[in-house]
């Protein structure tokens, strides 16, 4: 059985907006502006909803 190898890379950038890189892809993640972010991406426990229902 061959082992696979995952890599992530995470950017913090301003106020609670992160990027996440994964290969050639490029998810960000950020907060509601209501809680202090500025909706610019999904959540990051939205994010981990959707890894999981994937």
């Amino acid at each position: 059985m061959d082992k696979s190898l995952y890599r992530a890379s995470i950017e913090s950038t301003e106020g609670m907006k992160t990027i996440a890189r994964v290969r050639n892809f490029e998810l960000i993640l950020d907060e509601p502006i209501d809680e202090g972010g500025s909706d610019e991406g999904m959540t990051p426990v939205e994010a981990l909803l959707s890894s999981l229902g994937a």
